[in-house]
């Protein structure tokens, strides 16, 4: 969707806080896709990212998902490989959009030729295992060019938790930091913190109980009020009638128990 010729996301919902594991988050995600869509009519699920291995353990939770790798990573380190020799980096791209795994390689070669920097040479094998590892998100991404997909997540990342998080120098411990994202990601969402706050406060509340040598107090206390009350009725004190007898009788009768 476009918002003054920029790109904005339609009805984002976000995801954050401290998971046992990786499968945790995604089944989290999954249920949330199921309430809020008909995934038997969705053709696909993107999941766009930089290929790391929780990313990809997405795969396997979310049905219909295609990985599609994410080029602002991509270019980071292709930048950072190719920095003595950045007039190969528009080949790099080309053999990329070709989707030519072997144009990608001579490229690399190439670049390693001209430089004898041990440093470097690290870079440029550690991209060609990068994009072997990621060839598949490559494939998808020129699969679905037509799509125009993109990804939004560092920025996502920036304004949603690191602006609170870590933008500042912060010491945070686990309990807090897990609170703190998921409140600025229940923020975003649009719903209420302090109607989160109010439920969670109820929720955790112990159950009201008293020592039973309470409770027998109080009863007995209870048992003197009633009997004071009763023997001070002035109909009591009079003559005999059935208004005498009903009110004697429930005198009698009557077990005065408190409710807690």
């Amino acid at each position: 969707m476009k918002d003054g010729g920029r790109d904005r996301l339609c009805h984002p919902h976000y995801f954050a806080g401290l998971y046992e594991n990786t499968e945790s988050l995604w089944y989290e995600v999954l249920e949330y896709l199921e309430e809020h869509y008909d995934l038997d009519r969705l053709e696909c699920i993107f999941l766009c990212g930089d290929g790391a291995s929780w990313i990809q353990k997405g795969l396997e939770v979310i049905p219909k998902s295609v990985f599609v790798l994410d080029r602002f990573h991509f270019l980071q380190r292709a930048r950072e490989a190719l920095a003595h020799c950045p007039h190969l980096l528009p080949e790099l791209h080309r053999a990329l959009q070709e989707g030519s795994w072997e144009g990608v390689q001579g490229i690399l070669r190439k670049a390693h030729t001209l430089s004898s920097d041990p440093r470097e040479r690290n870079y440029l094998r550690d991209l060609r295992t990068y994009l072997a590892r990621n060839w598949q998100g490559v494939e998808n991404y020129r699969r679905f060019k037509h799509l125009h997909l993109g990804v939004s997540a560092e920025a996502h990342v920036s304004h949603v938790l690191a602006a609170r998080l870590s933008h500042r120098p912060m010491a945070w411990s686990r309990r807090g930091v897990d609170r703190m994202s998921y409140l600025r990601a229940l923020r975003y969402n649009g719903q209420s913190i302090r109607h989160f706050y109010l439920r969670t406060y109820r929720e955790n509340l112990p159950p009201f109980t008293l020592p039973a040598e309470v409770l027998k107090r109080e009863r007995e206390k209870g048992r003197e009020t009633f009997r004071e009350i009763y023997g001070n009725l002035p109909v009591l004190k009079g003559p005999t009638s059935s208004l005498w007898m009903a009110i004697k009788l429930l005198s009698q009768d009557y077990s005065w128990t408190p409710v807690i």
